[in-house]
């Protein structure tokens, strides 16, 4: 019968699965932003919000908001396995600046979609 050894990952299972739980947070965020995304350019595209369908600005917001949320991917994924090497090699320190990217880029979605929208919705009464 095989002997089951413990790992290095076993040693901190909390923080680990803490830092999992950071990382799906991270890609829900991204899965978010993105569906918002698409819904702007799918209103857009069919009209919804304005006089004419298929305008380039709802277009260029969706694929922002959709990149962005590609973007988050990416780098939340990077973050997730360099905290999981720094864990295990007990060196991990909380980085801000990733905090701090993303909030700045979520808020200044925000705005650009919140004005997009008063436009659209301005223009059409």
């Amino acid at each position: 019968m095989e002997t089951k050894h413990p790992t290095v990952d076993s040693k901190y299972i909390q923080q680990h699965l803490a830092n999992e739980r950071t990382y799906l947070a991270w890609l829900r965020t991204s899965v978010a932003i993105m569906g918002v995304g698409t819904l702007a350019a799918t209103l857009e595209a069919k009209g919804v919000l304005g006089h004419q369908p298929f305008s380039y600005a709802g277009l260029a917001l969706g694929l922002l908001a959709i990149l962005m949320g590609a973007i988050i991917s990416i780098v939340s994924t990077y973050n997730y396995l360099s905290n999981r090497k720094a864990i295990n090699e007990q060196t991990f320190r909380a980085v801000g600046s990733l905090v701090w990217w993303v909030t700045a880029g979520v808020v200044l979605l925000a705005v650009i979609l919140g004005f997009y929208i008063y436009e659209m919705l301005h223009d059409g009464l």
